[in-house]
């Protein structure tokens, strides 16, 4: 509006000035050398903006010819670099559904276009991994390393070659390295306390972690399991060492807050029955079950039995299911205890139970009990056969851990998977089933290019 406006007011100063010049319309005499020119002031002032326009143009025509080469060369510049970021693309895709023939062949198109070929050497390594030339990827990882704008990028790529490697002490240290361009990165404090823990180095992912809660890097979610995972392995690490007052001591802290945490409260028990400290073993345990009953506890739970006589244990073993009724674990445990004790009914009656409601695991342990019960009670040897012939697997064949990361199963819990070195992840089979997946592993490295496949060989796991 304001623009229509103003070109309104230069109009009518025009013809204001158009009718004053008609108005008084004036004469122009120029002498030059012998010529004489007489005109009109309009006339004059015509002929003048004519020569003005004409001198304009030609200006314009000339500066256009003059940037012509300029003009083609940007030209020029453009189709490469479409084509580049074409070949660039088609590349990335390439890594995505694992060709790496055809993304090494993009790479090299793209960097030969580019102008500025950083992200061809992203995706030429990247190709390097997906074919398994780790060491032609790391040096154009560490090409990036030069580049104050491509610097993280170089980083998490030679994390991820260390790791795709299985090489976890070269990851750990280009991972510290890192910490110095990225202080303040939560995928970089997590990668940092799972290879300080993969490595052994537990007080510094401990130190790692501490700072990470002090500084609000990670949210409360990831810090918790990974504290509880941590301090637990602190005190297996300091009775390891021989310090037991030291372990009970980390191990109750870890009891503070996860009283439920199955690892920590068995090795308390344990040593507070070392200790002859009874009743606060059997605090910890019937505590820990009430909220996670776990085959182990039942373990736990049979050796701290005050082993005054076989009744006795049977009814120690009895409190596990008087807590726990639907339990199959504990039913068949206090069925061993009784058989042990000679409570032949009483086995009996929980070994019926655990038969008609228990799965093929426990049915199986059950039948073995079964024909136990047979042999030792009636001296039946051909009907206690039976019952053995009957169970098709052994109990001590039975897992009591799963990773929540790759569904590995295992006997014992280790703060680290032996199958995919995922910390912390160990957990009871139910609650690993029953629990929704955490944020994505940082030995995935999610988004960088594939997912690490690390190397586990020779690593002895």
């Amino acid at each position: 509006m304001i623009r229509f406006l103003w070109l309104g007011i230069q109009l009518f100063a025009l013809i204001v000035v158009a009718v004053w010049l008609s108005d008084h319309p004036g004469k122009v005499t120029i002498a030059w050398q012998r010529y004489l020119i007489e005109t009109s002031v309009g006339a004059l002032i015509v002929l003048v903006v004519a020569l003005m326009g004409l001198f304009v143009l030609a200006n314009r025509l000339l500066s256009d010819l003059l940037r012509l080469p300029q003009r083609w060369s940007r030209h020029r510049d453009a189709v490469t670099s479409r084509r580049g970021r074409k070949a660039l693309t088609g590349g990335l895709v390439a890594v995505a559904s694992g060709d790496p023939a055809a993304a090494q062949r993009l790479a090299r198109q793209s960097e030969a276009t580019l102008v500025d070929p950083v992200l061809s050497h992203l995706l030429t390594a990247e190709a390097l991994i997906l074919s398994g030339e780790n060491d032609s990827a790391e040096s154009q990882f560490e090409m990036l390393l030069g580049r104050e704008d491509t610097r993280v990028i170089g980083h998490r790529g030679l994390i991820e070659v260390a790791m795709a490697r299985g090489d976890w002490a070269r990851a750990y240290s280009r991972a510290r390295q890192a910490r110095a361009v990225m202080p303040k990165s939560p995928w970089l404090a997590l990668l940092l306390i799972d290879l300080a823990a993969r490595v052994g180095d537990l007080a510094e992912a401990r130190a790692t972690l501490d700072n990470a809660i002090k500084n609000r890097i990670l949210p409360p979610a990831e810090t918790r399991w990974r504290q509880t995972a941590l301090l637990t392995a602190f005190a297996k690490q300091e009775l390891g060492e021989g310090d037991s007052k030291k372990a009970l001591a980390t191990a109750e802290k870890v009891l503070e807050t996860e009283p439920g945490f199955v690892p920590a409260a068995t090795l308390a028990a344990e040593l507070h029955h070392r200790n002859d400290r009874l009743k606060s073993a059997e605090r910890v345990v019937e505590r820990a079950w009430s909220l996670m009953p776990h085959p182990q506890l039942i373990a736990t739970w049979h050796r701290i039995a005050p082993a005054a006589d076989m009744a006795s244990v049977a009814r120690w073993m009895k409190r596990l299911v008087d807590a726990k009724p639907d339990n199959p674990d504990a039913k068949l445990a206090y069925a061993a205890s009784a058989i042990d004790a000679r409570l032949w009914e009483d086995a009996r009656q929980i070994l019926q139970s655990a038969v008609t409601e228990g799965s093929s695991n426990v049915s199986s342990r059950a039948f073995r009990l079964l024909g136990r019960l047979e042999q030792e009670e009636k001296g039946n040897l051909s009907a206690a056969i039976a019952w053995y012939q009957k169970a098709d697997s052994d109990p001590a064949g039975a897992t009591g851990w799963t990773c929540h990361a790759c569904r590995h199963e295992m006997a014992e819990w280790h703060e680290i998977c032996p199958a995919c070195g995922a910390f912390g992840e160990v957990q009871a089979p139910d609650q690993a089933r029953r629990e929704p997946p955490r944020s994505q592993h940082p030995i995935s490295l999610p988004g960088i290019g594939m997912p690490v496949t690390p190397n586990l060989a020779g690593q002895g796991l």
